[in-house]
């Protein structure tokens, strides 16, 4: 709810009210929009949809409150200081009139001086302030407690280097766009009110992942990655906005990705802007660095080039023609579609570290890439768990998006993957021929070393083409009569002749 929060509301134990929304008055001015519910205010909108949102997150029946009235001429009463340091979260809608607002201003600063008596304005890297972006402004005109924040920025940026907020978009797009952003924010709220009250679980990470900035042409994808990934409980990292000056910026990225298991850069068209002190993008430099990590074997490091829509910049095109020369078996270069991506991108940060007795020889470095149709998918991750079991790291074919999208990711997976295992069930004998001949075809598709193991296992039902089936490309498991097969010859050559690697 928005105004004054009601009796039965609830907040983090020792706080009245959850979130207070400030603002400035002429960013709540009507923007001309319909939106099946007559005409609206930006700032009403946006916090009558998030406190509707957070309610359905967070099961409570969360406040969110603001107040109606901010006119110039009201003076900042001390109640509304008193109620701001009872609150949990504050949201600063940030443009340039709230940045010029007095009262704004005054806002920001009672809760940033009440927070220091409220158990402190950070939880962990994350603030109890959310800055949301209604319009751009530049970074260092923003108060300190605003400008190392990351930002939700609630607009676009347009091929000619203009900008354009999500309501103002043309429809549904720009609907679309801003409830996908609402939906980061209220999340990240949830998460924040739940670590607060002592209820968030503190299961372990499959992985900490560093998020590379991208260039506009491409943040979209990174937004859509990072949402995916954090809610399935990764660690994401930077978790504040990236330093100007060269110096700090380096020094920033290299304790980042000290605790970073996995790096992820998205290479648009775009080359991206230069901090004070260095030639290189901001980008450029998080790439060089990460890859001087991942050359140690510390670190995965995977960089997607999505299918451009346009000429790329020169500095850029020069950046990617130099890849080339640093893939190595920690350095993965990967191009195709976004979902091709995202589907080798979640294969490889819930890859299992082994531990103890259960792990094989060099088994941190193995991919097998288990091949299976949609129909056998039930036995397939069966097997697929046996797989991890032993420390290996499994990847599974793409299932949805189109036909290009899961033709390509198959054949990224062939390149990259050690060792291949088919599951050959309730599809035909032609079906698994063809995945057969890709084991051969993939010299063809960029692959440059032989497999360590390959094999097919033959799974139910048992027909007649399969008691003959027979193959010299891979091993032939028989698991009709028994679905456990023992995977040992598999196993087997995957460790015999993976150890000089």
């Amino acid at each position: 709810m928005t105004g004054t929060a009601a009796s039965d509301a609830s907040a983090p134990s020792g706080f009245d009210d959850s979130v207070f929304i400030s603002y400035s008055h002429a960013d709540n001015a009507p923007f001309g929009i319909e939106l099946g519910h007559g005409e609206r205010t930006w700032v009403t909108f946006m916090s009558e949809e998030l406190a509707r949102r957070l309610r359905q997150v967070s099961g409570d029946e969360t406040s969110v409150w603001r107040d109606p009235k901010l006119q110039g001429n009201d003076v900042f009463a001390d109640e509304l200081e008193e109620r701001l340091a009872r609150c949990a979260v504050l949201v600063s809608v940030c443009s340039p009139r709230y940045l010029n607002s007095e009262w704004c201003q005054r806002e920001l600063e009672a809760f940033v001086e009440a927070a220091s008596s409220t158990g402190g304005l950070e939880l962990g890297t994350k603030s109890r302030v959310f800055k949301v972006v209604k319009t751009p402004i530049e970074r260092d005109e923003q108060p300190p407690p605003l400008e190392p924040l990351l930002g939700y920025e609630f607009y676009g940026v347009e091929p000619d280097g203009g900008t354009r907020e999500f309501l103002l978009m043309p429809q549904p797009d720009g609907l679309v766009l801003f409830f996908q952003r609402l939906d980061d924010l209220v999340h990240d709220i949830a998460k924040l009110l739940d670590e607060m009250e002592g209820d968030e679980e503190t299961e372990p990470t499959a992985a900490a992942v560093f998020l590379a900035d991208a260039t506009s042409d491409v943040s979209q994808y990174r937004d859509d990655l990072k949402r995916e990934l954090e809610r399935r409980g990764h660690a994401i990292s930077p978790s504040r906005e990236t330093p100007l000056v060269a110096e700090q910026l380096s020094q920033a990225v290299r304790s980042e990705l000290q605790s970073s298991r996995l790096s992820i850069h998205i290479l648009g068209s775009r080359y991206g802007p230069r901090p004070e002190g260095d030639e290189r993008s901001i980008p450029h430099i998080e790439l060089d660095l990460a890859g001087e990590v991942a050359a140690t074997g510390e670190l995965t490091q995977l960089i997607w080039i999505p299918d451009a829509p346009g000429p790329r910049e020169n500095a850029q095109q020069v950046v990617i023609d130099r890849l080339d020369d640093t893939v190595s078996d920690d350095i993965e270069v990967i191009r195709g579609p976004l979902e091709s991506f995202k589907s080798y991108l979640l294969d490889k940060v819930s890859e299992r570290v082994p531990t103890g007795s259960d792990a094989t020889p060099d088994a941190t470095t193995h991919r097998v890439y288990l091949v299976h149709d949609q129909a056998d998918r039930e036995p397939a991750v069966a097997l697929r768990d046996r797989l991890e079991e032993r420390g290996l790291n499994v990847m599974t074919p793409l299932f949805e998006g189109s036909e290009a999208e899961v033709r390509d990711l198959h054949r990224e997976s062939m390149v990259l993957s050690d060792a291949v295992l088919i599951y050959y069930g309730q599809t035909s004998e032609a079906w698994a021929r063809t995945k057969v001949n890709d084991l051969i075809k993939a010299k063809g598709w960029g692959r440059t070393k032989p497999f360590l193991a390959t094999a097919v296992v033959l799974g139910r039902p048992g027909i007649a083409s399969k008691a003959a089936f027979h193959t010299t490309e891979a091993l032939v498991l028989d698991a009709i009569e028994d679905p456990d097969v023992s995977l040992a010859p598999f196993l087997d050559q995957l460790s015999r002749y993976g150890e000089g690697r």
